[in-house]
């Protein structure tokens, strides 16, 4: 590149950045160092853009999250369970599934506005309508990292001999721990669960993963300000600012809190759809209401605990509400 070619791109490099960062907030999405992610259930989407003087490729990912737990079994890092979500976005020892990837033109800042407009326009759909089963159906089309992601799949539905006989079979040399390959390393897990007669207790859909609703002790007379707001509707609905202060008491729980707002008609009535209103605190999609029922679905499994008695949730300090005009059954 000349020295204009350089300046150029150096210029269109930080727009970018800056651009998708605050066009992240928009879509509610999280980000850590180039990654924007978005967990939502028993899934994790992230996205990466990358600026090649002036062509922008966006790469979308998409996994269960059994496939990194299972990923940090066999490394022996199963710590990482507990580490903050988006270690799962950027960690060097994590399953990076692309399963898309998208090209524009990126000549000017229109057209980077444009890309990264489409770019999480697309991430957001895609954690709509792509899960576990759409996963399974694609994931031998994966390239990177393909023989890794095709043992944990094989581990995941308890294919045991078949795991072990194609680690036997090829030297899979992705994440290396010591002298030891991921093919010497999982034929070691594999071995010791089998010896542990855990055929089905660790590895057929029931991996102990992190439960975020852990609850603590009840602490009577707590309370703090969380910082409330949704997304906007149309163009009117954006000119008003949806930002409230709302005080959470030791004993509050989101349904209260979403009963509470619906009474107070926080919520635009938008007649004619089975609008759907999905509750955000931190990286937690935590609750959904569904208009057309007047339901609402929680996450939580058994009695629901109180937002103050979980820690991340306390810490984050913010609730959001997404909005779904053409939700699924």
């Amino acid at each position: 590149m000349t020295r204009e070619e350089q300046r150029k791109y150096k210029e269109m490099t930080r727009y970018l950045a800056e651009k998708a960062k605050e066009e992240a907030k928009k879509y509610h999405l999280k980000k850590k160092d180039y990654k924007f992610y978005l967990p939502k259930g028993d899934m994790f989407y992230s996205t990466m853009l990358d600026l090649r003087q002036k062509k922008l490729t966006a790469y979308f990912y998409a996994k269960p999250l059994w496939l990194d737990d299972i990923l940090w079994d066999i490394l022996d890092m199963s710590s990482n369970k507990e580490e903050p979500v988006s270690l799962r976005s950027v960690g060097a020892f994590t399953i990076l599934s692309i399963i898309r990837e998208k090209e524009f033109t990126a000549e000017s800042t229109e057209e980077i506005d444009k890309a990264v407009g489409e770019t999480f326009e697309e991430l957001t759909a895609l954690a709509d309508s792509y899960g576990e089963e759409d996963f399974l159906a694609e994931c031998h089309s994966i390239v990177y990292q393909q023989e890794v992601i095709e043992v944990i799949v094989l581990l995941h539905q308890g294919e045991y001999e078949k795991a072990l006989a194609l680690c036997q079979e090829k030297e899979i040399g992705y994440f290396g721990v010591g002298n030891k390959d991921f093919s010497q390393l999982a034929v070691k897990y594999i071995r010791g669960s089998q010896r542990q007669g855990s055929k089905k207790s660790n590895l057929m859909g029931k991996i102990q993963f992190k439960n975020p609703f852990a609850v603590k002790p009840k602490q009577d007379g707590i309370q703090k300000d969380f910082t409330i707001s949704r997304q906007s509707v149309c163009l009117a609905d954006d000119m008003e600012d949806h930002t409230i202060t709302y005080t959470i008491g030791g004993d509050t729980r989101f349904s209260d809190v979403f009963r509470d707002l619906i009474k107070r008609k926080y919520f635009p009535n938008i007649a004619g759809n089975d609008v759907v209103w999905t509750l955000f605190c931190g990286d937690d999609n935590v609750m959904s209401w569904k208009t057309k029922k007047n339901k609402l679905y929680g996450r939580h499994t058994g009695k629901e605990p109180a937002i103050l008695s979980v820690k991340l949730w306390a810490e984050a300090g913010e609730i959001y509400f997404k909005y779904d005009s053409r939700p699924t059954a």
